[in-house]
């Protein structure tokens, strides 16, 4: 299955300065407030992984997306979808 990000940082190309970022700085634990579909989540936990230590702790408010967003489709499920593959380390 192929991700959905609804995230402006896929068309920028951020992916690869939030792994660089965990790869640098080499945290133990790593906190996103605010995660969407979880695009910079993947790249952080990419980075993670490649580091062999670390955990990452996502929160969101994804009920609220179609509500006041008009976003449509976003939800928790989903964004679990999107990760599940570093489900040992989020």
């Amino acid at each position: 299955m192929t991700q959905v990000w609804y995230s402006s940082y896929e068309k920028n190309n951020y992916g690869d300065f939030f792994y660089s970022l965990i790869r640098v700085y080499q945290p133990e634990k790593v906190v996103e407030l605010g995660t969407l579909t979880g695009y910079s989540a993947y790249h952080m936990a990419r980075g993670l992984k490649a580091n062999g230590k670390g955990t990452l702790d996502c929160y969101d408010l994804w009920e609220n997306y179609v509500e006041h967003y008009g976003i449509d489709g976003i939800s928790k499920s989903s964004t679990q979808e999107n990760l599940k593959e570093f489900k040992n380390i989020i």
